[in-house]
């Protein structure tokens, strides 16, 4: 099971893997990836052929809302009317926060409306994050949230998931989850995310590492309440229609059974 994109020989430590790549290559009769993108870069690294690479999505267990969204925002001192925008991820370059403060203080700029960006997560670019909030002058309006035992309570009580991926992903758990809730998604072209959200559809498909354009999008949908409605209407479908967990087992019971006869 390849759970990460494959990695062209372009640098001293991809060469060095040279061999284990290949005795690995050898030794496996089939792979398996979650994504089509994943597919297509580990065929074009490997040099595998098509039918040795198998597609194999995988979902997760939804856990259990055990706050109601009134306790939620009261204890983080969010007004029942304010629009929130959510973000879950490590706190790392390649997942592009920087860009989404970056948007929402454009946003910010061009809109009156209560609005406060949720960003849920740990990592290396906390403090550096923190201080362009800061710098913004935006510390009452984009809350750092630690990351949380059930984070479901959070997708409860967002209107909105953007998803600014630039580097170094496949198709985000964060994205799923997000979806499974209904909610309409705002990510990054990159990737597999396309492969789960459709544009126009359940969501909006954004260039990577533009603040301008991923601005552009949020103040669209924080503007049409149907639009934003309708899109996570469209979001539990596609959930439902790729990564319900029958829909999930009944490919691998495909998968282990052409192999089993």
């Amino acid at each position: 099971m390849v759970n990460n994109i494959a990695v062209p020989y372009n640098s001293l430590r991809r060469i060095i893997q040279i061999p284990l790549d290949q005795i690995i290559k050898l030794l496996v009769s089939s792979f398996l990836t979650a994504s089509k993108y994943a597919k297509n870069a580990l065929a074009n690294v490997l040099k595998i052929e098509d039918k040795k690479i198998l597609l194999a999505l995988n979902t997760f267990e939804k856990k259990t809302i055990t706050v109601t969204k009134y306790e939620l925002k009261k204890e983080l001192k969010l007004t029942s009317n304010t629009f929130i925008i959510g973000c879950v991820g490590e706190l790392a370059k390649r997942k592009g926060h920087h860009v989404l403060v970056d948007a929402f203080n454009l946003l910010m700029q061009k809109q009156n409306n209560r609005i406060i960006l949720l960003i849920i997560g740990d990592g290396p670019e906390e403090k550096s994050l923190k201080k362009v909030i800061l710098n913004y002058g935006l510390s009452e309006n984009i809350l750092i949230v630690p990351f949380t035992d059930n984070i479901f309570n959070y997708y409860n009580i967002m209107d909105l998931y953007v998803h600014p991926t630039i580097a170094a992903d496949d198709l985000p758990f964060a994205v799923r989850e997000a979806m499974s809730m209904g909610l309409p998604i705002l990510a990054s072209d990159y990737a597999g995310i396309p492969e789960l959200v459709k544009n126009e559809y359940n969501g909006i498909l954004v260039t990577p590492g533009s603040s301008e354009i991923l601005c552009d999008s949020i103040y669209d949908l924080i503007n049409d309440h149907e639009k934003c409605k309708l899109m996570g209407e469209n979001s539990i479908k596609v959930f439902q229609e790729k990564l319900s967990k029958k829909m999930i087992l009944d490919n691998y019971k495909n998968i282990f059974f052409k192999y089993i006869k």
